[in-house]
């Protein structure tokens, strides 16, 4: 008996949810692109990690921030060109030669961000320049159904003007996944993970979905 109320009231819980999501899905304002009129060529820079207070754009370093695995990156960066090719009527520029460009530009503490950004995004002739970074990163420990630690990612991804050499906007994507029960609000998610728990690379590329809607490209 007591499981069966239990049970009852964690359906109830999960319908209650997708009342609430739906109704805040009908309400929700619809995005308004930040890239100017006409068809700018847009850049895309390397994912990196900032280590230091010159590699960032905004926000900080958390203490003793443990560095990635340098092979986390080039995964990041296939799986954004993939996201981005599909979207229609905007002119961007290779990786590959974004990639030319960041690697041709000598980085020291001295240069700020916003500063070696610009030059990169020069280099690229973009009008635009669109610079991912990775804070945090922890891979999921354990299966689909089951976990000791759930995956865990702090990104932000940052839109550029390297005309202007201005920043115009910055998308923030902190996420570790948690159990249903302990947040009904992230219904959505749930649905969308199909029940299960998935790695940081899911994670990010849910971040880079949310910058993608963020700036209207």
């Amino acid at each position: 008996m007591k499981t069966f109320i239990l049970s009852g009231f964690r359906l109830l819980s999960v319908l209650a949810a997708l009342c609430l999501f739906q109704l805040q899905a009908a309400c929700s304002p619809q995005p308004v692109s930040l890239i100017p009129g006409g068809t700018p060529r847009i850049g895309v820079a390397p994912f990196t990690q900032p280590l230091v207070v010159s590699d960032l754009l905004a926000g900080y370093i958390p203490e003793n921030i443990a560095k990635i695995d340098a092979a986390v990156f080039p995964r990041l960066d296939r799986d954004f060109a993939v996201i981005l090719s599909r979207i229609e009527d905007r002119d961007f520029i290779s990786r590959e030669q974004a990639a030319v460009c960041s690697a041709s530009i000598p980085k020291n503490a001295a240069l700020p961000a916003l500063d070696y950004w610009t030059l990169v995004g020069e280099c690229m002739e973009a009008d635009l320049l669109v610079v991912p970074q990775i804070i945090h990163w922890q891979e999921r420990k354990g299966g689909d159904f089951g976990v000791e630690e759930p995956a865990s990612v702090v990104m932000d991804i940052f839109l550029l003007d390297a005309r202007l050499k201005a920043l115009i906007a910055r998308s923030r994507y902190d996420e570790k996944q948690r159990p249903l029960l302990e947040n009904l609000l992230e219904l959505d998610k749930f649905i969308e993970r199909r029940g299960r728990w998935v790695g940081a690379g899911q994670l990010a590329q849910e971040g880079m979905f949310k910058a993608v809607k963020e700036f209207g490209l």
